[in-house]
């Protein structure tokens, strides 16, 4: 498995209320053009991915938990929320579904299936790896060539600045969504330590969790997470029956209940 994505990246995390942002601090990069903020921002819709755990119920594929996730290495790296990477808790599944978009106007398509590289509980962040096909099939991440974000630099952002934010606004029957929001405050971490947790007043869906936030120039600057600081989703919280599991023809209460997280 390839593991070239450095934990040496992961230096920064915002707290949004209840959706945060795990900022990942980098050197800054020059202003970009109009022109290629524009180009920036479609490869950023691009590289925006539907990430679903599932799990066998009689034969049948569920769902146990869903969100969004952001392609940052051309070689298949994924980052997103750690809740919705970890076998466990609420999110008890057997695989990781990674759905693409093949076109931006459309619902993603259900393509990979990926592993967990590194997991942080407390940031509640975690870095994927496309392992194989949606059969099983290993695939070698070298000759994947997908699109991927460029990462920029958060530590100059202030109350006030704007924001973009790109993710799937439910279970994936739509296409990514773009929302801008304000920065409307900022809370650093105690004992001289770099991170920061940034509040915004965007309208966030709960799985748009997973998700990008992005500078006007459209480099990465964050990550929205609907979990709380201090664990993953507790089962009950923000759950959604949207899988026909019993096959009764009716989605309702006796079907699988996916934690979807809470909307701003």
């Amino acid at each position: 498995m390839r593991t070239s994505f450095s934990p040496t990246l992961l230096r920064g995390r915002w707290r949004l209320i209840p959706v945060c942002l795990l900022v990942l601090a980098l050197l800054a990069s020059p202003k970009a053009s109009a022109q290629e903020s524009e180009a920036a921002f479609t490869v950023a819709q691009q590289a925006t991915v539907f990430v679903m755990q599932t799990y066998e119920v009689s034969g049948v594929q569920a769902f146990s938990c869903v969100g969004s996730g952001t392609l940052v290495d051309a070689t298949g790296l994924i980052l997103t929320n750690a809740h919705l990477a970890q076998a466990e808790g609420p999110c008890v599944g057997e695989r990781i579904v990674i759905a693409l978009p093949v076109r931006l106007d459309e619902p993603p398509v259900p393509t990979y299936l990926a592993e967990p590289v590194q997991i942080d509980d407390q940031l509640d962040l975690a870095i994927l790896q496309i392992v194989g096909s949606l059969d099983g099939s290993p695939l070698d991440p070298d000759s994947l060539n997908l699109p991927s974000v460029e990462i920029g630099d958060p530590s100059q952002l202030a109350a006030g600045n704007t924001l973009t934010f790109i993710g799937y606004p439910n279970t994936g029957s739509t296409s990514g969504e773009v929302v801008d929001g304000g920065v409307t405050g900022i809370t650093t971490e105690t004992g001289g330590s770099r991170m920061a947790w940034l509040r915004t007043d965007a309208p966030l869906n709960g799985t748009m969790s997973g998700g990008g936030a992005y500078d006007p120039n459209g480099r990465l600057l964050g990550v929205p997470t609907g979990a709380s600081t201090s664990s993953s989703l507790t089962p009950g919280e923000s759950c959604l029956n949207i899988q026909d599991v019993t096959a009764d023809g009716l989605i309702d209460e006796r079907d699988a209940c996916v934690p979807v997280g809470e909307a701003v």
